[in-house]
């Protein structure tokens, strides 16, 4: 009875191992893939684009030679000193499509999320955009602004006017531009913002309802504070992307963006044409790193203190 009593133990207690084994193989197993793309794509990758900053190639009997130089960030400053113009761009057109886009994607989020008249047609509408390529949108878009629309002012009031993307309306492509973006954008903010307030506990709004609630003040004093998350999410990321988003000026105008360039076109148009060794016509990867560098020590402290004051504002709190 004991030597049974023993055995039963025994084979209890293998059991319990072989199963807390299985447990952590299969743990491994779940946590490996993540853990491997965040060392080589996160950690890997910005260390070495911060020690690219650092170091200079030249050629020399046809081999890459590397050395220690800080010129790459005296080149990077420059860069900044005279293309100023694409950093105000950027900036501005942040601010336009954020002060645009956010306060009427909440608002119509909530058109559709209280089931108003066309809401589920609005909701296929608005997203469509996200489903076509973002170039092939591009080009539709310039199609319509320089032949469509002179067209419908043509046909409404009488009058030739030249399409807003033209080579003649250097005054228009700036402005359109933004646009677009806003117009691209506006249906992802909707969606996301929806999305949130889906989420929401129905008992909630019926209580809400029940003690008289009217829906403006059921938009700023539940749904709102409710989706603050969702919405504070998206400044910080727009925060992020200000000095590395080219806003598809490149698909418009490829090389000739001229006054209507942004940094991120900046950025964009170096990265697809740049090499190791820098020439007369677009900067070497060290240089574009040591801008990334720049880029970043600008942006985190703002990043950082921005979420500092969103999480203090947040009505929830």
């Amino acid at each position: 009875m004991f030597k049974t009593n023993t055995a039963e133990k025994k084979f209890a207690k293998r059991k319990k191992m072989m199963s807390m084994k299985n447990k952590i193989i299969f743990y491994i197993i779940i946590v490996i893939i993540p853990i491997l793309h965040a060392c080589v794509f996160e950690v890997y990758v910005n260390f070495q684009s911060i020690l690219l900053a650092f170091q200079k190639y030249e050629i020399v009997n046809n081999l890459y030679q590397t050395s220690f130089t800080l010129e790459n960030f005296k080149t990077a400053f420059s860069e900044f000193g005279k293309n100023w113009f694409m950093v105000k761009n950027s900036v501005v057109a942040w601010l336009i499509m954020a002060i645009a886009n956010y306060p009427l994607s909440l608002l119509f989020s909530y058109y559709i999320f209280k089931k108003c008249s066309f809401g589920g047609l609005f909701k296929v509408i608005l997203f469509a955009p996200n489903i076509i390529s973002g170039f092939i949108m591009a080009i539709l878009f310039k199609y319509m602004s320089n032949y469509m629309y002179p067209a419908v002012v043509l046909a409404l009031t009488g009058e030739t006017v030249p399409g807003l993307m033209a080579i003649n309306s250097l005054e228009t492509h700036f402005p359109t531009i933004i646009f677009f973006n806003i117009w691209t954008g506006f249906g992802t903010c909707t969606t996301m913002f929806l999305g949130s307030m889906g989420n929401i506990n129905d008992s909630t709004l019926e209580a809400a309802k029940l003690d008289g609630a009217t829906e403006l003040q059921e938009f700023f004093y539940i749904i709102f504070p409710l989706i603050y998350s969702t919405f504070s999410t998206f400044l910080v990321l727009g925060i992020t992307s200000i000095f590395t988003s080219q806003l598809s000026v490149y698909a418009f105008f490829k090389d000739d963006a001229g006054q209507s360039a942004t940094w991120g076109y900046y950025l964009y148009r170096h990265t697809i044409y740049s090499d190791f060794v820098t020439d007369a016509y677009t900067l070497s990867f060290s240089e574009l790193s040591a801008i990334g560098v720049i880029i970043t020590m600008v942006v985190v402290p703002i990043v950082l203190s921005l979420r500092k004051l969103l999480d203090k504002l947040n009505p929830c709190n």
